[in-house]
């Protein structure tokens, strides 16, 4: 379940409209039916005109095998939602928004396996953007076969990419065989509880905004917004990132073309 909202009932819709939940309990009549409930009821529900009582609730997520977090979080946003006193919506809001951003961490959406920053391999490996991308450029059949290209697109000079490629070989994520190179590891990502993260991230993106001032419009797609909203909007925009990155990864794990390397940048913050 994507955590969106603090009502209970737009989460809820939103869960039961995924096609691979109409798949598996049938529609709103069906899953209504399954509760003990009138399909109108649900749909009333549903559509923000009526609330269900906790026992309802209840029964809702034991048919559409939601349990565990996911089922406190929509009990204390049915709470929150038909609570009338405001100092107690604003203690609930305050634990909502907790478990929201447990649930939604990245690294926990992702299949790419979780770097030990316990390890002074990937503690180094982290500590300069260059060996990522030379590590992600040269698994390209073209680029592992004439490594000195690489330092030409990256605009590095021969000593300074042959350390990069040397310390790679060091660190066992890549080894050199008859007239080219290996990746031997890959699909690393680095935990945002890291001491490490943002040092490396902040560093990443300070190397992306430089290749990015060198690259012609037609390479690369560049976009930025300011507007204004509140948090339930800040949620639901981070919860569709989520669901686009995990389409993403998809898309990458079962794309064989390896032409060219890519950077994707996400940034959603408040200026205020």
């Amino acid at each position: 379940m994507t955590f969106k909202y603090l009502d209970y009932r737009k989460n809820l819709k939103d869960y039961i409209k995924r096609p691979e939940v109409k798949t598996r309990v049938g529609g709103v009549v069906k899953v209504a039916e399954a509760c003990g409930m009138h399909g109108p009821y649900l749909s009333g529900a549903l559509n923000e005109r009526i609330h269900l009582n906790q026992d309802q609730l209840y029964e809702l997520c034991s048919v559409l095998g939601i349990e565990n977090e996911e089922e406190e979080f929509l009990v204390l946003c049915l709470e929150y939602t038909r609570s009338v006193s405001q100092s107690r919506r604003k203690l609930l809001k305050e634990k909502l928004n907790f478990i929201r951003r447990g649930l939604n961490k990245v690294e926990d959406k992702l299949l790419a396996k979780k770097a030990d920053t316990e390890d002074m391999i990937f503690i180094e490996y982290y500590s300069d953007p260059y060996y990522k991308i030379i590590h992600s450029i040269i698994q390209l059949p073209h680029f592992s076969r004439n490594p000195e290209k690489i330092g030409k697109a990256l605009k590095l000079s021969e000593d300074t990419l042959y350390f990069y490629v040397q310390k790679l070989v060091e660190f066992g994520f890549i080894v050199k065989k008859k007239g080219y190179y290996k990746v031997l590891k890959k699909n690393y990502h680095l935990p945002k509880s890291s001491f490490i993260c943002k040092p490396h991230q902040f560093s990443m993106k300070s190397l992306s905004l430089s290749k990015l001032n060198d690259l012609n419009d037609h390479r690369k797609e560049s976009v930025s917004v300011t507007f204004s909203g509140d948090e339930d909007l800040f949620n639901a925009i981070q919860a569709g990132f989520l669901d686009f990155l995990k389409k993403t990864e998809s898309l990458v794990t079962k794309n064989s073309k390896n032409e060219d390397i890519y950077q994707l940048n996400f940034d959603l913050f408040p200026w205020t």
